[in-house]
């Protein structure tokens, strides 16, 4: 009976360390809201075909004004792309190709995010 007791008290040691571990980090989300910030360009093969993600950019401007940017970077690059969610239903626009430079070089000449606030990802 001693063991189970102690087994039953280290559980519950532990499920209160990660609440608190989880409370800190939510009223701590400094890093969560850093990339938050950050237009990210990402980089995805699917299917064997190459696409270029951007994540974030309704965070930088309005809905509208994402549609006339995608509609723009289409007729520019000559690629087809469309707004979609990602699979953890995170909004994203996708693109056909690897244009990352690019699309960093329209947003950076467009005024719409300064370089700090562009991130390349992929390979």
């Amino acid at each position: 009976m001693y063991k189970k007791y102690k087994k039953i008290e280290f559980k519950t040691y532990t499920s209160l360390f990660i609440i608190y571990k989880m409370d800190e980090l939510m009223n701590n989300n400094s890093l969560l809201t850093e990339i938050d910030k950050k237009i990210v360009l990402r980089f995805k093969k699917l299917k064997g075909k190459n696409k270029t993600c951007v994540y974030n950019l309704d965070k930088f401007m309005e809905q509208s004004k994402v549609e006339e940017f995608l509609k723009k970077i289409k007729k520019k690059l000559g690629c087809g792309g469309v707004i979609t969610e990602d699979d953890d239903k995170i909004p994203n626009i996708e693109f056909m190709g690897d244009h990352r430079v690019t699309i960093k070089e329209i947003l950076i000449s467009d005024k719409i995010a300064p370089s700090d606030k562009i991130e390349l990802k992929g390979a």
